[in-house]
């Protein structure tokens, strides 16, 4: 389970992060695939040519990079959720792409969401397996831009939807329009405390900061976190420039971010194994871990864009603690 959430400064710069709520490590880390990388699908067996430098959170299995997030050079970002019970994959085409290469192909062709639209718009996908020892999840996708533009994907029994998403929010099952409805059952929902009033002659006033917003979910539910997350994105207003509005939204992360042994499902424990934020003007990937909550950060600007391989960095999981002396 997971959720993902854009904000945007007050100066015009644009973020996306997520976390990643989920029962294991699947040997993440952060990857640099250069311009031009060739890539195989896997179904079809066609070669493909990356137009755009990529910095993603994903593994590498036979050389084939497995991504779950992540932004281009030139500002087009998306991430991978879990789509449970309502997710039914596309029968093949002309143009089709398993699931596990949505992100990989998206990011390395497209500069804009538009571009994303369009090229969804004519591929089918697939539920083609990266192997046997890999099966292939139930994903949607939220994609983003630095025009502020925000899509939703999902593909049911009805076909595939390419949603606007008016919120800046994702989270899990149910669908991306069940959850905007959901929304106006919290429309009364204020971060000002209400002015005091009368009941008969016994007059009550607020007692406490909070108070309107009092109601808000506070469990772990899908639709109770993308509730959460488009109530505290749309009250944030702390965000004045880019470093501040990056650690607005990493607080707002933590919001919605799985703790050990809150939530199991199947014996198994989700939590939130990484939580990252994109920087689409800068081109920076930031991520902190459970264990680990400082940020790591890698951007293009300190990359060989130009080179042949992958660059896999290393997965700061270790506590990292700053002693006085």
């Amino acid at each position: 389970m997971c959720t993902s959430i854009t904000l945007e400064s007050f100066d015009n710069y644009h973020f996306i992060g997520r976390t990643m709520d989920i029962e294991y490590d699947f040997q993440q880390s952060t990857l640099c695939i250069p311009r031009d990388y060739l890539w195989t699908n896997r179904y079809d067996k066609s070669f493909h040519h990356n137009r755009y430098a990529i910095i993603a959170m994903g593994c590498v299995v036979e050389n084939h990079p497995l991504l779950a997030d992540g932004m281009n050079e030139v500002g087009l970002a998306i991430t991978a959720l879990n789509f449970p019970t309502y997710c039914v994959y596309e029968q093949p085409n002309s143009n089709s792409i398993s699931a596990y290469d949505v992100v990989l192909q998206l990011v390395g062709s497209c500069k804009t969401t538009q571009e994303a639209k369009q090229q969804l718009e004519s591929c089918a996908i697939i539920d083609y397996p990266f192997n046997k020892e890999l099966p292939l999840p139930s994903l949607h996708w939220m994609i983003y831009d630095k025009s502020g533009t925000c899509l939703v994907v999902e593909i049911t029994k009805n076909g595939k939807k390419i949603y606007d998403n008016p919120v800046g929010v994702l989270s899990n099952a149910p669908t991306f329009d069940y959850h905007l409805m959901s929304l106006h059952r919290y429309s009364g929902l204020s971060n000002k405390n209400p002015a005091s009033t009368l009941w008969g002659n016994y007059k009550m006033q607020g007692d406490g900061v909070g108070l309107g917003m009092m109601g808000i979910p506070g469990d772990f539910y899908s639709n109770s976190r993308f509730v959460r997350a488009s109530c505290l994105r749309e009250f944030s207003n702390t965000n004045k420039n880019k470093e501040k509005t990056l650690s607005n939204l990493f607080h707002i992360l933590d919001n919605v971010a799985m703790i050990s042994g809150v939530a199991c499902c199947n014996n198994f424990h989700h939590i939130a194994i990484y939580t990252c934020v994109m920087s689409l003007e800068t081109g920076t990937y930031y991520y902190k871990t459970y264990d680990n909550s400082s940020w790591n950060a890698t951007s293009f600007d300190r990359m060989n864009l130009n080179k042949k391989n992958i660059t896999v960095f290393p997965y700061f999981n270790t506590p990292t603690i700053h002693y006085y002396k």
